[in-house]
């Protein structure tokens, strides 16, 4: 099973399939020769053909700014993303497009693996407190980025932080509305930077 992400939608109005122009994206590259680089020896041009880029296409989509959209995104353990630019997929370890032979690590935290980095971070702050300090920012990172998206009803940022963390909560019975029980105090004292 896997999430489709409507990326290029701006609403719910627009879909998900788009018709893309057969000349918006080069298919190769090309060489222009004739070039002198001095009198004897020629010097060819090489023009590279311009490949759609994941942080453009699917990091820059409409789509990735809503919050309801990051925590499906956030739970989903496979995702593709259908963008104007074309097709891209992302699992727990690897992010790849149709445009690209090669896969490429996941550096973000939008993966079902966020749960089982959760998870971790829970036994860490019961079994290990050293383990826990260096892990906890997993899930400030959670928070912050949902705090940074847009919500149609703005009062839904809570409880978008909320679902999350009951999905957690169904492992290990340690969240408290948005904080982690025995992190109460440091997960409180923060502030808004302008």
């Amino acid at each position: 099973m896997f999430t489709i992400a409507a990326s290029g939608a701006k609403d719910s109005s627009m879909g998900c399939f788009y018709q893309r122009k057969a000349t918006h994206w080069p298919v190769r590259d090309f060489t222009l020769t004739g070039f002198k680089k001095s009198s004897n020896e020629a010097n060819p041009v090489i023009l590279e053909a311009s490949l759609p880029r994941w942080d453009v296409s699917v990091n820059g989509s409409a789509l990735a700014d809503r919050g309801w959209a990051l925590q499906e995104h956030m739970m989903a353990s496979r995702t593709m993303f259908w963008t104007e630019d074309g097709l891209f997929w992302q699992c727990g370890e690897l992010c790849a497009s149709e445009y690209e032979s090669e896969v490429q690590p996941v550096n973000d935290i939008g993966t079902g693996e966020i749960i089982l980095q959760i998870d971790a971070l829970v036994n860490a702050i019961e079994h290990n407190p050293i383990v826990f300090s260096g892990s906890r920012t997993t899930w400030m990172q959670v928070v912050q980025e949902i705090s940074i998206r847009s919500f149609t009803v703005m009062t839904d940022k809570l409880p978008a932080v909320s679902g999350l963390g009951h999905e957690v909560a169904r492992m290990t019975g340690k969240f408290l509305m948005g904080i982690w029980k025995h992190n109460t105090v440091e997960e409180l004292a923060w502030n808004v930077n302008w």
